[in-house]
């Protein structure tokens, strides 16, 4: 589990005062935003949520692997586009590599 965790439903937000930061990752700007995620944590930023546009999922997933302790998960995530064997399963690969640090909305 990753540190500052613990609160209600386990998360306790870092006390920063820092808020929390939106990211959609664009074709071509994918790295430069993971680059920023790294950044958006090292500055102790509050946590990262992840909109639709684009695959909220997708980036989440890659910020499992790029960040380390930042709270992250996706916005609002479209149950509809996806099947739900794969949503559940891209989730639990999210779960598994974020040490249980994501959360995700769904609509």
């Amino acid at each position: 589990m990753r540190p500052g965790r613990g609160g209600k439903n386990g998360y306790t937000p870092p006390m920063t005062g820092k808020p929390a930061v939106s990211l959609v990752a664009v074709a071509g700007r994918r790295r430069a935003t993971l680059e920023l995620a790294t950044r958006l944590e090292r500055e102790g930023f509050a946590g990262i949520y992840c909109p639709s546009p684009g695959d909220g999922l997708a980036l989440c997933e890659a910020l499992a692997l790029a960040t380390r302790e930042i709270p992250f998960g996706t916005s609002i995530a479209n149950i509809y586009t996806r099947h739900p064997f794969d949503y559940a399963q891209t989730a639990a690969v999210i779960h598994e590599l974020s040490e249980a640090a994501s959360a995700s909305g769904s609509a």
